[in-house]
């Protein structure tokens, strides 16, 4: 928890830095944005964004989402919260 606290923190003086935006964005928003329920989990975030890509797919017959897995699906949902919030 604490060296994710100083990283965040490091990150935003590299942005203030660079005079570049650097917003906090809270979980409930993402939440929100995808599913319009504060009581959305991580797997219908998932959804949401399977939804939107396409499924995963296999080795075989790779989809544009082939190989996202475990915290990657979260930079994701932000990375697309982001690149339609601006």
């Amino acid at each position: 928890v604490f060296e994710m606290v100083r990283f965040s923190g490091r990150l935003q003086q590299v942005f203030m830095n660079f005079k570049t935006l650097c917003k906090f964005v809270p979980r409930r928003e993402i939440k929100l944005f995808f599913c319009n329920s504060m009581k959305a989990k991580d797997t219908n975030i998932r959804q949401a964004l399977i939804d939107k890509f396409g499924i995963p797919g296999t080795k075989k017959n790779p989809g544009f989402l082939y190989g996202v897995k475990s915290d990657i699906w979260a930079a994701l949902a932000i990375a697309v919260y982001g690149s339609t919030k601006q």
